[in-house]
């Protein structure tokens, strides 16, 4: 019986079998692992989508700042001063007597002055101040327009001084002051008159008037050497 003896065909068939075993397990980690990353990559882009959708769907919890407007009204010859302060920036100023209609500053400032003429008679004063956070603020003021009194200092060409007073609503008193000499005087209407002997030599002359809302006016006036 001839013996048969495989010298090398089973063995090379055994090798190949063993290298696409091996390409089989390198290529499914292979895939594995691309779809490891694939996993990971898709989870990523997802959280950054969430963050997105909840940054941009998230508001400021941004506070509003308060209002902190002192609005101050003062008397002055004429008219009414205002002023305004503010912690935060001005943006206008409306203001009307009674019902009229508005008139209105622009501001661009966190204070600010301002004049308003008065009227003759009793009146309302309204004032609305609005800061650039739309904060408003408002403020009313009872003001009795009036003007200052009359007053004439002369002489009556011989040996007097002459002086003459007047107002629109009434005299309430008025201060004559002659050299070291005071003379003061209630009044309660709305024109007066007086005559006060020149003193000899020299003299000055004081005068001061007030109607009943306090507003005066005053005069001075000199004469040198008379009777000498």
């Amino acid at each position: 019986m001839n013996q048969i003896l495989y010298t090398g065909g089973k063995k090379g068939k055994t090798g190949n079998h063993s290298d696409i075993k091996k390409i089989v397990i390198f290529f499914a980690i292979f895939v594995l692992l691309f779809a490891i990353c694939l996993i990971a990559i898709g989870a990523n882009l997802l959280n950054k989508v969430e963050e997105n959708k909840n940054t941009s769907n998230t508001i400021p919890n941004t506070p509003v700042q308060e209002a902190n407007i002192d609005i101050k009204f003062s008397s002055v010859v004429g008219g009414v001063k205002l002023n305004i302060t503010s912690d935060i920036q001005l943006k206008k100023i409306d203001y009307w007597w009674d019902n009229e209609t508005p008139t209105t500053i622009d501001v661009n400032a966190t204070s600010y002055d301002t004049t308003i003429k008065t009227r003759q008679g009793t009146h309302t004063l309204k004032v609305d101040v609005t800061d650039i956070n739309g904060n408003i603020e408002s403020k009313d003021q009872l003001v009795i327009g009036d003007s200052e009194p009359e007053l004439t200092i002369s002489t009556d060409g011989i040996s007097n001084y002459v002086i003459t007073a007047s107002d629109d609503e009434q005299l309430k008193k008025i201060i004559i002051k002659i050299n070291d000499q005071t003379n003061e005087i209630d009044l309660n209407q709305a024109e007066f008159e007086y005559t006060v002997p020149i003193p000899t030599g020299d003299s000055f002359i004081d005068v001061t008037v007030y109607n009943i809302n306090d507003l005066s006016v005053n005069k001075k006036a000199k004469i040198t050497g008379f009777g000498q």
